[in-house]
């Protein structure tokens, strides 16, 4: 519950902190983007994909880390996003070695600057630290998909508002959809 209701207030921040970041990297020229993650990352690239495609009008595509560290054949004008909450997920550093050495730039989005993830790539986007690791990760799914969408956006050389309506309408949306859900549960059990 804790996660869920810091979602507005995360984001929020997250957003004005990400989109500093991304302004201080360097300028890539990219002919592929690649969005890579494993779990829940994995879901997040896969979320963005099209949209990277469409705005970005250059090929894009969301694989699996264990795809990408396997199966992939990255070039040397290739961006290779590599999302992962704690950086430490094996198959998502493997990936970011196996392009590096093929020569395309590396960018790992993580929330902690001291991963293993971080030290694979070329430069970092940080985002929100987890509240809590134990129970499932509603923010940091959440957080993964507004880097990846603030990269996308930095990547466009033009601003996405929807971004901000979006950060905007969860501070309603979040509360109303958590009173919603309280009364489904006690509605459910009184049947």
């Amino acid at each position: 519950m804790q996660e869920m209701i810091a979602q507005p207030g995360t984001l929020a921040q997250g957003l004005l902190d990400m989109r500093r970041q991304v302004d201080l990297l360097p300028k890539f020229v990219i002919d592929r983007v690649i969005l890579v993650g494993s779990g829940d990352s994995a879901l997040a690239c896969q979320a963005v994909e099209s949209l990277f495609g469409h705005t970005l009008s250059i090929p894009t595509l969301a694989l699996s880390s264990m795809a990408a560290a396997r199966y992939l054949s990255p070039r040397a004008n290739d961006l290779v996003v590599l999302a992962s909450v704690s950086g430490e997920s094996v198959r998502t550093i493997e990936a970011a070695s196996a392009a590096r050495a093929c020569g395309a730039a590396t960018l790992a989005v993580v929330a902690d600057t001291a991963s293993r993830l971080v030290q694979a790539c070329d430069v970092a986007l940080v985002m929100p630290s987890p509240i809590s690791r134990s129970t499932p990760h509603t923010r940091d799914y959440t957080s993964t998909l507004l880097a990846l969408c603030v990269i996308g956006e930095h990547l466009s050389n033009g601003g996405w508002p929807l971004l901000d309506v979006w950060i905007a309408n969860t501070k309603e949306l979040v509360p109303r959809a958590i009173e919603w859900a309280s009364h489904v549960a006690v509605n459910d059990s009184d049947t």
